[in-house]
């Protein structure tokens, strides 16, 4: 039993934080935005996982950036903007 343990929590670790940031690169990468790639993989984990409770935020390469969020009610999140030397509160 102890052997296993550590390839669990690979396993948990992986799910939960690797592949949801890989997933949402792809999906942008294949023309999607950051708000429905985020989206799009929280779904596929609440596929498997009815209960999960997370958020991503994306942002893509040209600037543009988006939020979701799964099983709570939504959270804040700051944007900055180096042209406008400001930061501007979200929610998502």
């Amino acid at each position: 039993m102890k052997a296993k343990l550590p390839r669990i929590i690979f396993l948990v670790f992986f799910l939960f934080l690797c592949a949801p940031r890989y997933q949402v690169v792809q999906s942008m990468a294949a023309g999607m935005s950051p708000t429905a790639a985020a989206q799009a993989a929280l779904d596929k984990i609440s596929t498997y996982y009815p209960s999960y409770s997370g958020a991503l935020i994306a942002v893509s390469i040209s600037g543009e950036y988006g939020a979701a969020y799964r099983n709570f009610a939504g959270f804040p999140y700051t944007v900055y903007n180096p042209d406008l030397g400001q930061s501007t509160i979200l929610n998502a």
